[in-house]
């Protein structure tokens, strides 16, 4: 039995026993939070006559008020639910920490035969991962869980994933790495060295020299070729901070295809841009004196 607020403010009455209290699966919880404040507050003058007059107005106030916490705690929770995924370089990636599960998630490849599984460490701290892949009846254990941030997606193919990372926080610097799932285990690259050289060739003003951020954009037609980002890291060391060129990139050997400025990039690219590559500015762009 559910109950209206006028059955909650008798089951919870000093000396008072309800029956139904009893028996109900959660006892004296209403099933919708507003219908509870409403009838509440309808119910509230004959509560005052049963519970004594108007002197203890003041209770029933103290009531509805923690109803209506109780309603905003439930809404909550279900927004939190329901939030939109982060995408911190890639919508086509998974972000392996933003996730509200019960201490696990599974990637599984586009072929379906293959997954990429997340643990809590000893489910104690949300940024303890413990992360290994598993394919032909086996798992391989892989270090994706010491990495910060870190969200992977799947090759069409099923060949391969891509992981994008950083190795010290949220500002960088954020590598690439691709690893093939072979029957005897993983083989790990990182074959982004050209794109970095071939960004760093750009003339721009840093206070101390660093190397770009690289990340995972997409898949292009199978595991033989990705297009990454490299970007000026987000922080005040250098002018234009924040943004980025695109590469398409032969695999393994990491030979660059074809590059994209960035305005380009947003154009072609724009529904596989994670929120770092289109919050990017623009501006600074189009006008470097800006």
């Amino acid at each position: 039995m559910w109950f209206t607020g006028r059955s909650i403010l008798q089951a919870y009455a000093p000396g008072h026993k309800n029956e139904a209290c009893n028996s109900a699966p959660v006892p004296c919880v209403g099933d919708d939070a507003r219908t509870i404040i409403r009838e509440m507050a309808l119910d509230s003058r004959r509560f005052c006559e049963w519970w004594g007059g108007q002197n203890n107005l003041r209770s029933v106030y103290l009531l509805v008020s923690v109803a209506l916490v109780v309603f905003l705690s439930i809404s909550t929770r279900s927004q939190s639910k329901q939030r939109k995924p982060f995408h911190n370089f890639s919508t086509d990636a998974t972000y392996l920490i933003d996730y509200d599960r019960d201490g696990s998630l599974k990637v599984v490849s586009p072929d379906g035969k293959k997954s990429i599984l997340v643990y809590h460490k000893d489910r104690t701290d949300y940024y303890e991962l413990r992360v290994r892949v598993h394919a032909y009846g086996k798992s391989f254990w892989t270090g994706i869980g010491d990495h910060v941030g870190p969200e992977v997606m799947w090759a069409p193919d099923s060949e391969a994933f891509a992981e994008t990372f950083s190795d010290a926080g949220a500002v960088g610097t954020f590598h690439v790495l691709v690893y093939y799932v072979e029957e005897n285990g993983l083989k790990i690259i990182e074959p982004t060295k050209s794109v970095s050289r071939e960004f760093l060739s750009h003339p721009r003003e840093c206070f101390d020299p660093e190397d770009p951020n690289i990340g995972g954009i997409m898949w292009i037609g199978d595991s033989s070729e990705l297009l990454v980002a490299a970007e000026t890291l987000p922080h005040s060391n250098c002018e234009n901070m924040g943004t980025f060129r695109a590469y398409d990139i032969k695999l393994p050997q990491g030979q660059i295809l074809k590059s994209y400025g960035q305005l380009e990039a947003k154009r072609v690219f724009w529904s596989h841009l994670g929120e770092e590559l289109r919050n990017a500015d623009d501006e600074s762009i189009r006008d470097p004196k800006s």
